[in-house]
């Protein structure tokens, strides 16, 4: 019900907008989302790429292919946001901060975002990323909506210490039943039949998996529909 009352919205009054703003100019993409390496730690249901069911070989993006990225974006005057996650967990990968920093030397007045889901946070770690040009840290916080995990809970108990950060914390549920993911969720049945509704997100954010496919849905974790290898 709630789906088939946004429709007229997102037909009548989004999908003109969008179509307006490219006609008038080619526009670029208001974020980049990169996925640096694949996997997760945890078993959310709703997940196509949680820990139990990601059938994805493990795979990193190069460094060099990092900073040939951030360079392209710095040529292309990108001025957006760029996230360093899509369907992965990004403290999962080791060279985090080394990423952040990079993309911050190439692009020093964008914003720069992670979505964890905060189980390998520290406190000493939260200092780094910013250290090294993170401007926002988001943070699901995956339990029964209403517990907060021990990371989260030193985080809020010396708040005073990261006052000068953008940290954003969300109560989430591990056994979530959320939209399909591109038809991937493994706890919500694919659709019948295509749903005819506009979609801005193919507009606005471009989206690489870490195996340096262009990929149209950043819900698409199989990298079903490429538009292009950022490798080449």
């Amino acid at each position: 019900e709630q789906m088939e009352y946004s429709y007229p919205f997102v037909n009548n009054i989004l999908a003109p907008k969008i179509v307006k703003l490219f006609n008038l100019s080619i526009a670029l993409f208001t974020t980049i989302s990169i996925e640096t390496q694949t996997g997760c730690n945890l078993t959310c249901s709703f997940c196509p790429v949680n820990k139990l069911v990601d059938k994805r070989i493990f795979t990193q993006l190069e460094f060099q292919v990092l900073e040939k990225i951030a360079i392209e974006l710095n040529v292309l005057c990108f001025n957006g946001t760029v996230n360093l996650y899509v369907n992965n967990e990004p403290l999962m990968d080791k060279r985090i901060s080394d990423i952040i920093f990079l993309f911050r030397k190439h692009l020093p007045l964008n914003k720069i975002k992670i979505l964890t889901n905060g189980t390998l946070l520290t406190n000493e770690k939260i200092h780094t990323l910013f250290h090294n040009g993170l401007s926002e840290l988001s943070i699901d916080n995956y339990t029964d909506g209403k517990k907060l995990i021990t990371p989260i809970k030193k985080l809020i108990n010396n708040s005073m210490e990261f006052i000068n950060y953008d940290i954003r914390i969300s109560m989430r549920k591990i056994n979530d039943n959320l939209t399909n993911r591109a038809g991937t969720s493994p706890n919500v049945s694919p659709l019948r039949n295509p749903i005819n509704q506009f979609c801005a997100f193919p507009f606005l954010d471009f989206t690489i998996s870490a195996f340096g496919k262009s990929i149209i849905c950043n819900l698409d974790a199989k990298d079903a529909e490429i538009m292009g290898d950022v490798k080449n």
